[in-house]
């Protein structure tokens, strides 16, 4: 009964996912031509360990629109309130290849920041509000069932996280078990909308994706349309990227440019360390690299982070400040059970420390990746250095059970590199 409802639920969604072709940001739809990079929407990758792919996101279906408007408890609010803030495309949808997990996302422009707000408080009278403000992409992430589930029953209050307002929800139908999470998220005088549905959820799976997906949304789209977008910024930005990628210490990693996607999953002691990677891509131009040495078989990837002024750049360093606590919650993830890891701040004088440069001012930590039997699995650097109102971020990665495997050596040459190439006028 319950079995074969949910095997042909997930053979009609596959059917139905497969043939919507794997695309990107959908054909503009009415409205002004404000047409947004693809780069602010959500892309296609892992999130809290589900691989999403990207599909074609056709124009919405009403599947719900009625439904979702009667469960509103300020529906005329809505939408008077989302009149002047047409999408600016179809946006993306993207879901696991067993139609499981499905996310959509759009994004509406409006003239203002104000009108923007004033929509966005308009949903937040109910969860069901907030459906109804993110309609396109809720009936998105159910176009997929060959017969539409009953209208899903909404949590009774509404969550707040920031800029983001969302709301939860649960399938009525015990043949086709689900959950999901509908969201609207604002910056600046842009609102998107973003809708998440899972078959058969797995405990705590809901959570653990919603947190991934909503907080990569909200960086995804700041980082398209913000600061990161300055000219003058990004020229600076461009100007030194030659400089360090002829450096003596980087020549040997041939490295390749490598962008950011998403913002990655980290334990609650490193929120200083996602606080960095969201600050630099929001608030900078950042340009970043990925490379291997041959030779020492240690892997980099390096970023170039140029700032409007001084005080950010020293502002993304104090993130770095204390990491000791961070680091080894973040490595003991992925390790097997009873593994441990060991982190050494670099010292700033004396045996290993960096070779400064004039005016530059790093922080840097080595760990030391031990099995539950205490054999090396290897090493890990990373290291921040600023000059001015220029920054530069690196990890370096060595997979040895060598216990004499130098890493240090690696994580230096590479800073000291960054450093010179910020330091140029």
């Amino acid at each position: 009964g319950g079995a074969m409802a949910r095997r042909s639920l997930f053979v009609a969604t596959v059917a139905a996912l497969i043939a919507a072709v794997p695309g990107s940001v959908g054909a503009q739809t009415t409205g002004p031509p404000t047409v947004l990079p693809p780069t602010a929407y959500l892309a296609p990758g892992p999130y809290a360990g589900a691989e999403l792919k990207s599909f074609t996101a056709r124009d919405a279906q009403p599947l719900y629109t009625d439904a979702l408007k009667q469960a509103c408890t300020n529906a005329a609010g809505v939408d008077a309130a989302v009149a002047p803030g047409p999408p600016s495309s179809n946006g993306v949808l993207l879901g696991t290849t067993d139609g499981r997990i499905v996310v959509s996302e759009s994004i509406r422009v409006f003239p203002d920041t104000l009108a923007a707000k004033r929509f966005v408080a308009a949903t937040r009278s109910s969860p069901g509000c907030v459906a109804y403000g993110a309609r396109d992409s809720f009936n998105r992430v159910f176009v997929q069932y060959p017969q539409p589930p009953p209208l899903p029953t909404f949590a009774p209050t509404v969550v707040r996280d920031g800029t983001t307002t969302s709301g939860h929800f649960e399938g009525t139908s015990a043949a086709a078990p689900l959950s999901g999470v509908a969201a609207v998220i604002t910056w600046a005088n842009y609102v998107a909308e973003t809708a998440i549905r899972i078959a058969v959820p797995k405990p705590g799976e809901l959570d653990a994706l919603s947190a991934s997906v909503l907080r990569s949304a909200a960086y995804a789209a700041r980082a398209a349309t913000g600061v990161a977008t300055n000219a003058k910024l990004s020229q600076q930005a461009d100007a030194l990227v030659p400089v360090f990628l002829a450096s003596p210490g980087s020549v040997a990693y041939a490295f390749a440019p490598a962008a950011r996607t998403g913002v990655p999953a980290s334990p609650p002691t490193c929120t200083p360390l996602a606080d960095a990677y969201v600050d630099s891509g929001v608030n900078a131009a950042a340009r970043g690299f990925a490379g291997t040495d041959a030779a020492t078989r240690i892997s980099a990837r390096p970023e170039i982070i140029v700032y409007a002024k001084p005080a950010a750049a020293d502002r993304l360093r104090n993130f770095y400040r204390d990491l000791a606590t961070c680091l080894p919650d973040q490595y003991k993830s992925g390790l097997p059970s009873g593994s441990t890891v060991a982190v050494q701040r670099v010292p700033k004088r004396g045996t290993g420390s960096i070779p400064k440069r004039p005016a530059a001012q790093t922080v840097a930590y080595i760990s030391t990746l031990k099995g539950p039997d205490g054999a090396q699995l290897g090493k890990v650097g990373i290291g921040v250095v600023t000059v001015r109102n220029r920054a530069a971020t690196v990890v370096a990665q060595l997979v040895s059970p060598d216990p004499n495997a130098d890493i240090a050596t690696a994580l230096n040459g590479l800073q000291r590199d960054l450093g010179s190439a910020l330091a140029q006028q």
